[in-house]
């Protein structure tokens, strides 16, 4: 990989990314484990979390246009100012509280992922386009690796609620370097682009441009399908088994870690999509 390809901002988003996840990563593979201290029923914990995945279905629609009328650099410094409610919300241990959590790691995601991807894939090179998104997903991947380790021997030691503000304090710092060194100037008013939105029939287009391209859509779009359904089962399941094998924070921490190590080569996979094609890649 030359790193001289990538264009700078993708790799400013990185280490924002990373500073802004870390906290999150800490705690939240073993989330289902703290739901269920403030609910009983496993089934409500899966439904909890599909709402996660529900917002960006309803929302990465009009957050696209949304993006494509704004700027990404204001969407993306909203969701990360964002990302700070889920970790006060999961510290009151109220149902409710945990439910209106998961609504914002939605809104969250769509809003940050819909701004970075776009930001960084129209920064770069047609040439280096995956190689760029590699780089610009490389904090996130390293905080998935790291925060779980860390994580377990937190809460082992001090309980949930040190992941929490930890999530909050991170959360914060991302949202504090975005602002001091990539900034906010965008196309036109944030409060006019969303106006905007509501006098536009944004699901009726989108559905037509969807039909329109739905050839080139629906094999990648089936292969991200399963993966998201596995990684789901994953997050919900898998700390259940270890919790019913009698694992340890430290040792789930661990084993977490490990599962998401694997990320790292997904730098060298994006030099191997610009040459080969994304779609053969995946």
């Amino acid at each position: 990989m030359r790193f001289d390809r990538v264009p700078d901002i993708a790799k400013y988003l990185s280490v924002i990314f990373l500073l802004s996840r870390f906290g999150s990563n800490t705690v939240w593979f073993f989330l289902p484990l703290f739901f269920e201290m403030h609910i009983d029923s496993v089934f409500l914990i899966g439904v909890m979390t599909s709402i996660t995945a529900a917002v960006p279905v309803l929302m990465d629609i009009p957050v696209g246009n949304l993006v494509q009328r704004a700027g990404e650099k204001i969407v993306i410094f909203i969701g990360l100012l964002l990302n700070l409610m889920p970790g006060l919300l999961y510290i009151t241990g109220i149902p409710l509280f945990l439910v209106l959590g998961k609504v914002f790691e939605g809104f969250v995601k769509t809003m940050v992922w819909n701004g970075g991807w776009t930001l960084s894939l129209k920064s770069a090179d047609t040439d280096a386009e995956a190689e760029s998104n590699s780089v610009f997903l490389l904090g996130v991947n390293l905080a998935a690796i790291v925060g779980p380790v860390i994580g377990g021997f937190l809460i082992a030691s001090h309980g949930f609620s040190l992941t929490f503000a930890l999530w909050v304090f991170s959360a914060w710092l991302g949202a504090l370097v975005f602002y001091l060194y990539i900034g906010l100037e965008g196309r036109k008013g944030f409060i006019e682009s969303i106006e905007e939105l509501f006098h536009r029939k944004t699901y009726a287009d989108e559905k037509r441009h969807l039909r329109e391209n739905w050839h080139d859509l629906k094999k990648p779009l089936i292969l991200v399908l399963f993966y998201s359904i596995i990684f789901s089962f994953f997050w919900l399941a898998v700390p259940f088994l270890l919790e019913d094998l009698n694992a340890s924070y430290q040792m789930m921490g661990i084993i977490f870690g490990v599962a998401a190590f694997p990320k790292l080569f997904q730098i060298f996979f994006g030099d191997l999509g610009d040459k080969l094609g994304d779609l053969k890649v995946v």
